[in-house]
């Protein structure tokens, strides 16, 4: 392959450039660094333009960072008390976050630019016992001797309790409503010793088994009475070779010598096919080309900050992108039309044109859109006072629970949740539009609307890859590549249909074509989600960004841990885990949809592009200062309804 990185370092060890070199020779990507006469990192430098696109930083005699230029010249600052914590953070639109902090340091306190308040009591183990939120409101929590959490209450007045096996594993979590109880047990399995062996929970059961090495090798979830199993086999680098899906399917993963996927091959109407085979990569690992098994090239190409700048579809479609110095993304030209896009001084996009379609987007100090301004109407947006929540939207009233939970929303639907937070169902007129089942991941395993159940099913990494009726029998089945949705395949009693899925630079599906290639749905607009997809041959694929499912019933977005509402570009809920995903806890990767993406309904993912080299260095500065509450977010995300990553750790060679 010859494709190489390289690395050059000064006198004193920093190292000053990184250049990845493809296998003909020609630079495929390259970063500088600059340091102080302290060695402290004074500048990154990327090409762009013809030029550089420059982020300046500076400290204090502490070595506190305080100073920021990014590379559109926007400035942020920030504050320091004697024992070097973090007291201000200044943005460039002069919006103050303050925090305080105890006698020992721990945080107390975190006041938004909005106004919007949390407060935290600390015992003298530097413990969160309890925090009062403007968003989500009171919570409390107690430990055991060995610092396990072992109950919270939330807002509403419901308590979780936790218990633990002498090992301090998480035995069980119990509610009041005991059909959402869980129980872990451990070391009864195969190669199980050490090791989660099966979760009872809301959805049924889930038993695993392993290899020797600990990757996982069988899932066999058992929901209403029905088995579904997945199995997984790895090869001697412990990475995913064969997968077989609750369907029945077998998907084959071919690698390269470096371990990437170079071909996916799975069965289809009996018979093994190709999904997508001669994947070819750059140098700093970002697939350049990959054949589909419908005959369709895709060729994709990156400018130096590894930025995805041109997309090609074998004479179907061709996608041309522009970004600005911060790496956010100015246009995206393809044949159906143009969008362009503006971005005031926090990265918040404010500007949205499709075609000959504009919105105008106001916010307040705090990323809270107050107003949309569009061609034929303007909305306005009210928020209860120094909170985050939406409570209206030009004279229609929106309601909440006590934990910051949407009750009631514009349309007269309302909104009910269970024991652990998540949305149970949603009613309008006396009617029930849906209700939901979930497993201790949160991830949702069920839907009803009317008379008509979906189960769903996810791999070890979360990723959906079936959809089943009640009565176990298939209904659709989706593979994945580096984790671009690339086909689903419709199940009938009678034959398999394939759609051939092709992603933006966000890993979101925008095309589908079938095996005659041929476009047979597409999915632009707007920048928020707020559009309709074209079906063109009644093919429907409810994909959205990554990590969001379209519910018809409802045009919101189901994304694991929450539900995105795409006309308010927000969450209905606060998030899980509280300040730790940023301190708007309704808000959608930062009001920037089209460079950012939350695929868990947490947080900002950390995208596979480097070019993105800084997500504002002082708002990962400031979630450092959250010490103790960040573990406890952490600790609330492992230990409680979700229990996030339990089964990751055998999913560590998926490589998908």
């Amino acid at each position: 392959m010859n494709q190489r990185i390289e690395y050059r370092y000064d006198a004193n060890g920093n190292r000053t450039q990184t250049d990845s070199t493809a296998s003909d020779g020609a630079l495929a990507a390259t970063l500088q660094q600059s340091y102080d006469a302290m060695d402290r990192l004074a500048s990154l430098q990327q090409p762009h333009l013809g030029g550089q696109s420059t982020q300046q930083f500076e400290y204090d005699g502490a070595d506190n960072p305080i100073g920021l230029i990014d590379a559109n010249n926007n400035t942020s600052s920030q504050q320091y008390d004697p024992g070097n914590r973090l007291t201000q953070h200044i943005d460039a639109l002069l919006g103050n976050t303050h925090y305080q902090y105890n006698s020992n340091g721990q945080l107390t306190q975190v006041i938004a630019p909005n106004g919007s308040q949390t407060d935290y009591q600390v015992d003298a183990l530097g413990r969160i016992t309890e925090e009062v939120s403007a968003d989500r409101g009171t919570l409390a929590y107690s430990y055991d001797l060995n610092n396990n959490l072992t109950s919270l209450t939330d807002a509403r007045g419901i308590s979780r309790s936790y218990s633990y096996d002498a090992l301090n594993r998480l035995a069980s979590i119990s509610f009041p409503d005991s059909a959402e109880n869980v129980t872990l047990t451990y070391d009864n399995c195969t190669n199980g010793i050490g090791r989660l062996c099966q979760i009872t929970d809301q959805s049924g059961t889930t038993a695993l088994s392993y290899d020797g090495y600990g990757n996982i090798t069988d899932k066999v979830e058992t929901k209403q009475g029905i088995n579904y199993s997945q199995s997984y086999q790895y090869n001697g680098s412990h990475q995913l070779t064969q997968m077989t899906l609750p369907s029945g399917r077998q998907v084959d993963y071919s690698r390269d010598s470096l371990q990437r996927i170079s071909a996916i091959e799975a069965t289809l109407n009996g018979s093994s096919q190709s999904i997508i085979n001669n994947v070819q990569y750059t140098a700093t690992g970002q697939v350049n080309q990959r054949i589909y098994g419908n005959g369709l090239t895709e060729t994709r190409q990156y400018d130096l900050q590894s930025r995805l700048i041109q997309t090609d579809l074998t004479g179907l479609n061709q996608t041309l992108m522009s970004y600005d110095a911060n790496g956010n993304l100015l246009s995206r030209q393809h044949d159906q039309t143009d969008n362009h896009y503006l971005y005031d001084e926090l990265n918040r996009l404010y500007g949205d044109t499709q075609g000959s379609i504009n919105n105008l987007i106001d916010y307040d100090a705090n990323g809270n859109r107050v107003q949309l301004s569009t061609d034929s109407f303007t909305k306005t947006y009210g928020y209860s006072p120094q909170s985050n929540q939406l409570t209206d939207i030009d004279t229609q009233t929106l309601n909440y629970d006590g934990a910051g939970n949407l009750t009631e929303d514009t349309q007269g639907r309302s909104y009910s949740y269970n024991n652990a937070g998540r949305l149970k169902d949603i009613q309008q007129s006396g009617q029930t539009l849906a209700s939901y089942l979930y497993n201790s991941q949160g991830q949702r395993t069920q839907k009803t609307t009317g008379a008509n159940t979906t189960v769903y099913h996810y791999d070890l990494t979360g990723q959906l890859i079936s959809e089943t009726q009640a009565d176990g029998t298939p209904i659709k089945d989706y593979l994945w590549h580096n984790g671009n949705p690339i086909a689903q395949i419709n199940i009938s009693a009678t034959n398999e249909t394939i759609s051939y899925l092709h992603t933006d630079q966000l890993q979101t599906a925008r095309l589908a074509t079938d095996q005659n290639q041929q476009i047979v749905w597409r999915w632009e607009g707007n920048a928020f989600g707020d559009t309709p997809p074209q079906e063109l041959a009644n093919i429907q694929i409810n994909l959205r960004f990554p990590g969001q499912y379209y519910d018809q019933e409802t045009n919101l977005h189901y994304n694991w841990n929450r539900y995105y509402n795409p006309e308010t570009g927000r969450y209905i809920t606060s998030d899980r885990i509280g300040l730790s995903g940023g301190v708007n806890t309704y808000g959608y990767v930062g009001g920037n949809p089209v460079n950012y993406t939350d695929s868990s309904g947490l947080f900002i993912d950390a995208l596979a592009d480097i070019g993105f080299i800084v997500y504002d260095l002082y708002r990962l500065l400031a979630d450092n200062a959250f010490g103790s509450c960040d573990n406890l977010g952490e600790n609330i995300s492992a230990l409680g309804a979700d229990i996030g990553g339990l089964l990751i750790p055998g999913a560590s060679g998926l490589g998908l």
